[in-house]
């Protein structure tokens, strides 16, 4: 892989697409071998809607996102990114993409539970 990520180095998903199973298995697959896969990115649905509804490739679902493709190229490739997330903007009106390790994302999580006294549905 190069600096820069590509949408080819990005496994894209559509949840809606594809069944939240599918989302599940490669977010798990992701923290039992971390940096063993291309990073993870999920889609929203609308983000792939000109896409075929059974064929929903990496390539495809980047050429029906190309809002989604065009910022993965300002993500840089390091080998520790395990999934690609899209913050919510909150603060400056604009969401941002950020590459997120299996530590990081499991350290969110035992935060956010701790935080809301458990872990839960949210």
């Amino acid at each position: 892989m190069s600096s820069v990520l590509s949408p080819e180095d990005i496994e894209f998903i559509v949840p809606s697409r594809s069944g939240i199973r599918a989302l599940y298995d490669a977010i798990a697959a992701r923290l039992e071998a971390p940096g063993s896969h291309r990073p993870l990115m999920p889609l929203a649905s609308s983000a792939a809607d000109a896409a075929a509804d059974s064929a929903v490739d990496a390539t495809t679902a980047a050429d029906a996102a190309a809002d989604a493709a065009a910022v993965a190229g300002r993500i840089r490739w390091r080998p520790d990114i395990d999934f690609i997330l899209q913050t919510s903007g909150s603060t400056t009106g604009k969401g941002h993409l950020v590459g997120l390790s299996a530590r990081a994302f499991l350290a969110s999580e035992a935060a956010t539970a701790e935080f809301f006294g458990g872990r839960g549905r949210w």
